[in-house]
């Protein structure tokens, strides 16, 4: 006999380590001041199926950790890498996420969240759908990088950096468009990718 999806709430409570949430028909939400924190050596995987997963309050991988979100996502709190690997496969919208240390999220489709590198990040941020990014990007710098697995790296190079809004493209006729905010990061001439576009400022000034 079937029933109607249990919905998993975390109110100020913290769920961490590895291991999967999801199956059956769960639902997920996470409420302001919940922490999912993803502390372990296997992975902690976050699956609903078609069930959007609703975070409000702080989802985490730390020290070499790495959180998968498996779902699409409704984000009103935040993302937080925090020498950890996030990792979003489906659709994302609103919130933030914060890279710290060497930290690395990863949107692997559309994704609205505003990314910041924190101050002394060496983090990466992987963009596997980024005409569909449109976050700002905060916090890039020489020590960070922006990673575009699915941009052609042939002829790949910054054509333009105005008004906060990087623009790449490359000899496939593909076009990037990333909005950075503050000043312009490039303090010095680019060298084209060797193998695939991982951009940072040493490397992509227009």
């Amino acid at each position: 006999m079937g029933g109607a999806p249990v919905t998993l709430a975390d109110f100020n409570e913290t769920i961490m380590g590895g291991g999967t949430i999801g199956g059956g028909g769960l639902k997920l939400n996470n409420e302001a001041g919940g922490i999912i924190n993803a502390t372990g050596v296997t992975p902690l995987v976050i699956d609903t199926g078609a069930s959007t997963v609703v975070n409000a309050g702080s989802m985490m991988a730390t020290s070499g950790s790495t959180l998968v979100i498996g779902s699409n996502l409704s984000n009103t709190g935040k993302l937080n890498a925090n020498g950890g690997t996030i990792v979003v496969e489906g659709t994302e919208t609103g919130g933030s996420a914060v890279i710290s240390g060497t930290g690395v999220v990863e949107f692997d489709a559309a994704a609205t969240a505003g990314t910041t590198f924190a101050s002394s990040s060496t983090g990466e941020l992987i963009l596997d759908d980024p005409a569909q990014y449109s976050g700002t990007v905060a916090g890039f710098g020489v020590n960070t990088r922006i990673d575009l697995p699915n941009f052609g790296a042939t002829g790949a190079h910054a054509t333009s950096y105005a008004g906060g809004v990087l623009t790449l493209t490359n000899t496939a006729g593909q076009t990037v468009k990333i909005k950075i905010s503050g000043t312009s990061p490039w303090p010095a001439r680019p060298r084209l990718p060797r193998s695939r576009p991982i951009w940072w400022p040493r490397r992509c000034r227009p």
